[in-house]
């Protein structure tokens, strides 16, 4: 019988075979979202709502299709390290935690840069304020169902793949790439590739998608509110980025990076894994 804990198809996806599955992903999302706004009584309100449920759907449905051909349990998907996930947690969230302002501020910046040199059209700017809007629906996608679901799909699917077939550089680019190409913009493009290789790095020593989910959670939660905050109000935002926070953020990173580095510097994560460089 085979272990549910275990994965019985360690070589799928490639990343060829992972491209397909983001857009697979994006037309189940497309498919879902038409299915549920139809479903739902018409109002500003039920907009939030019917993208998180296509979400879930889309997302649910693809995961599950997905370990179910690779023979895999949520157990090896989630945490296959030998530590418990308390003292995964317990060691890591507070490193992991002070990566996120130096990130937030970096990926803020490499996106209001690229916003100059490409300006978005009004589509594109009605779904960043769509992703950002107060309700409570959109905190808990952006908050809780995103990380969770990403990060079961490209750390915890595609990235431990990779790292059984490919180098570890091509493995954590590749995954970082895809999950930058997952947004379908621009804008989060490049930010997406900045924290998916962060994400990829911590997944691959860590063996755990705890971590990845905390700092994904927050990193969200950290843009989220800094949106609401500075809405509207280009003198407080550039306040908010203003050289002494800059150096706070850069010293706090330099913290985290060095605490993660001594715990899990010397670990190579994943069973399998090609491990080269």
């Amino acid at each position: 019988m085979t272990d549910p804990r275990k994965d019985a198809q360690p070589a799928f996806p490639s990343f060829g075979q992972a491209a397909v599955i983001v857009m697979v992903l994006f037309l189940l999302e497309s498919i879902a979202l038409i299915l549920v706004s139809a479903a739902l009584e018409p109002g500003a309100d039920q907009i939030s709502a019917a993208g998180s449920i296509a979400l879930v759907l889309a997302n649910g449905a693809l995961l599950t299709l997905i370990l179910h051909h690779k023979q895999m349990g949520y157990g090896a998907l989630f945490h296959a390290s030998p530590s418990s996930v308390r003292a995964t947690l317990g060691l890591l969230l507070v490193p992991v935690a002070l990566l996120v302002p130096a990130l937030v501020l970096a990926n803020t910046t490499l996106g209001a840069l690229l916003a100059r040199l490409f300006p978005p059209t009004r589509y594109q700017l009605e779904m960043f304020a769509q992703l950002t809007a107060p309700d409570l629906m959109q905190i808990i996608t952006v908050c809780l169902l995103a990380p969770f679901l990403e990060e079961m799909l490209f750390r915890g699917v595609m990235l431990r793949s990779f790292l059984r077939q490919y180098t570890r550089k091509q493995a954590l680019l590749g995954s970082a790439l895809l999950f930058g190409a997952a947004h379908m913009n621009l804008y989060q493009f490049a930010g997406g590739v900045l924290i998916g290789l962060v994400l990829g790095w911590l997944y691959e020593r860590s063996r755990s998608l705890w971590p990845c989910i905390a700092l994904h959670a927050l990193y969200n939660g950290a843009i989220l509110l800094l949106v609401r905050a500075y809405d509207n109000d280009d003198s407080a935002l550039a306040a908010a980025f203003s050289l002494p926070v800059w150096v706070l953020a850069f010293l706090a990173a330099c913290a985290g990076a060095a605490l993660l580095l001594r715990m899990l510097g010397g670990r190579r994560g994943i069973e399998g894994s090609k491990g080269r460089d």
